[in-house]
């Protein structure tokens, strides 16, 4: 018990991000372990109905209940809700389905009983929702289980909450611990992009290799006359100027310890004459490599002009780049 009270105050004391933000980042998630967890559901009941007999009241309420979360699953993905009616929505069907397996429940049932509270700690859930559905959780299958005076050793009983609050604990630090990094990063690239908007003409993220630019704001498209995303930086840059910035964006150990590098560059835009700009990068590599991101960036360029230039024809069309395999 001394375990399942630490465990708890860990709960208790785990960061937590905006419940919108998480929402926009797990929504999908969610609506899939639902509609796992109702598929589950129908496959035990029709299993059941060829086995058992087709008139058995247990495979009637764990088919109605699978069909409830596919059926919710599926309008929650066509229809978008409030991130709090649709963190309500996910706990009112796990409790159903805890409460369904409960009331038909075995020993092998209390037994995992803690693996029916992992799919909750993954779809998302705020930790004061998530401690009531822990507690709700508990106190269904104490009284489903003293209800039907079901011959399990109270011990039993108790072994299986206490692995269950212990496990969900310590799964759902991990998972928020992890939620709040990505949050962390996402709104330091964003002050660092707005920070960096304010002394620079245009700016763009580079990728891990320092080459392929994965990012690019409109005013840097603007200025090279055409989309710059998916190309290589050194096609624009002239010979000299190539091997300058792959000495700095390299794998150097220094760049990662300072807040920023001034490359004073020339760009080959489309007109015929040369785009002198000031580079400001920015090393980020360590700070996307030490949480789970989709986007691989690594630098934050910055391009500050240093002389007056003119407008990019329409006609005049963008070098292609040689995309390195």
């Amino acid at each position: 018990m001394l375990s399942c009270g630490s465990d708890l105050l860990l709960l208790m004391k785990c960061p937590e991000v905006p419940l919108d933000w998480l929402s926009t980042h797990t929504r999908r998630r969610a609506l899939t372990i639902q509609t796992i967890a109702g598929l589950s559901n129908i496959a035990v009941a029709l299993v059941g109905r060829i086995f058992i007999g087709q008139h058995s009241s247990p495979h009637q309420a764990f088919l109605w209940v699978g069909l409830l979360e596919c059926a919710t699953s599926l309008v929650l993905g066509i229809v978008t809700i409030e991130a709090r009616a649709f963190e309500l929505t996910l706990c009112l069907l796990h409790v159903l389905g805890v409460g369904v397996r409960s009331w038909y429940s075995s020993a092998l049932f209390v037994a995992t009983f803690w693996i029916r509270c992992i799919p909750l700690v993954l779809s998302g859930i705020r930790r004061l929702p998530f401690a009531c559905c822990l507690l709700v959780d508990a106190v269904i299958l104490f009284v489903s289980l003293a209800v039907r005076h079901v011959p399990i050793d109270a011990h039993e009983i108790l072994g299986a909450v206490a692995t269950t609050i212990v496990v969900s604990c310590c799964v759902y630090y991990l998972e928020q611990t992890r939620w709040m990094a990505l949050f962390d990063v996402e709104a330091e690239k964003e002050a660092s992009e707005a920070l960096l908007s304010m002394i620079c003409d245009a700016a763009c993220w580079l990728a891990a290799d320092g080459d392929e630019i994965s990012r690019s704001d409109p005013r840097l498209d603007f200025l090279m006359g055409c989309s710059m995303s998916g190309k290589l930086l050194q096609d624009f840059l002239p010979e000299k100027e190539q091997s300058r910035l792959a000495s700095i964006v390299g794998t150097c150990p220094r760049m990662i310890h300072d807040p920023a590098t001034l490359l004073p560059s020339t760009l080959l835009g489309p007109g015929e004459a040369p785009i002198c700009v000031d580079l400001f990068i920015v090393d980020r590599r360590s700070t996307f490599s030490s949480v789970l991101v989709h986007e691989h960036r690594g630098f934050l360029i910055g391009f500050r002009l240093t002389a007056p230039v003119e407008p990019p024809r329409s006609d005049v069309v963008c070098p292609q780049s040689t995309m390195r395999m």
